[in-house]
């Protein structure tokens, strides 16, 4: 195997944001995705 850490399901860069829809999602180190906390619309 190769060297993996935790990007296996999301090979997103570190530290990038994303929306999805009406969703912002940051990605860290580790690969996880997380759901940033947006101000209601």
């Amino acid at each position: 195997m190769g060297s993996t850490s935790g990007v296996d399901a999301f090979a997103f860069p570190p530290w990038q944001t994303y929306r999805f829809g009406s969703l912002d999602f940051i990605t860290d180190d580790f690969g996880d995705i997380s759901l940033l906390d947006s101000d209601p619309s």
